[in-house]
């Protein structure tokens, strides 16, 4: 028997859950912010009427391209992943991330997995985060780039 568009999408999500090291639909509600019940409800397929700002919310959770929920719902696509935190191969074998190609590409998405991850903390430990980031942020690298006429 064929699984339905829903169902293969919520063992896609639980699959991704598991390989960004959420071993609870509550470790990833609680660390995204976003309702064990909404992630419950994809990842078991009971719910496929997610408005679009909801599936907005839960393609960030797991790191997917957005509109890639609906995709999947309506045409039984694979979620587009562009945030990949194991992109350098530490990751579990088992899950295909597609890395998208181009230096533009790995820029977006590497801008898209920083936004992904500040978001999901709270105000305070934001401004660690980014203070921590621009202290380690090489001044000499960003002033030469900057004399070369690209933009940092």
């Amino acid at each position: 028997m064929q699984k339905s568009n829903k169902q293969q999408l919520g063992e896609l999500a639980r699959s991704r859950r598991k390989y960004l090291g959420y071993h609870s639909v509550k470790a990833l509600a609680e660390s995204t912010n976003v309702s064990d019940r909404l992630i419950s409800d994809l990842e078991t397929g009971r719910r496929t009427n997610f408005s679009s700002s909801t599936q907005e919310i839960l393609e960030r959770a797991y790191g997917w391209k957005r509109g890639s929920i609906r995709v999947a719902l309506d045409d039984g696509g694979t979620p587009i992943v562009i945030a990949d935190p194991f992109a350098s191969g530490d990751g579990p074998p088992d899950i295909q991330n597609p890395r998208p190609s181009g230096d533009l590409e790995d820029e977006f998405a590497a801008m898209e997995a920083i936004q992904s991850a500040i978001e999901r903390l709270g105000a305070a430990a934001r401004v660690r985060v980014l203070r921590w980031a621009l202290d380690r942020c090489n001044a000499e690298t960003v002033a030469d780039s900057v004399g070369d006429g690209q933009s940092a």
